[in-house]
């Protein structure tokens, strides 16, 4: 499914516009739960599976603490894809 979502997404925009693969918490973003044992591996197969879909760069969004933001962004960079962060 995710590469079929990126292929209608590059077909959907205009030539030179950027596709973004989304890279959210792992819990919902008012989840106050700690992060669990196997985030580290999770979170990188997330973004390992964005960057081989196609797209252009990653989007960590709506992190609600640092070192769920820190980790997901540690993944994408990881990635070689230009990555943005933001937190909620």
């Amino acid at each position: 499914l995710l590469y079929d979502a990126v292929s209608i997404a590059r077909e959907a925009v205009p030539a030179g516009h950027q596709v973004a693969g989304c890279l959210a918490p792992l819990h919902d973003c008012y989840d106050p739960r700690p992060l669990p044992k196997n985030a580290r591996r999770s979170v990188q197969l997330v973004a390992d599976a964005l960057a081989s879909s196609g797209v252009d760069l990653i989007v960590c969004e709506t992190h609600p603490d640092a070192p769920g933001a820190a980790l997901a962004t540690q993944a994408a960079v990881a990635t070689g894809l230009p990555t943005w962060t933001s937190l909620s």
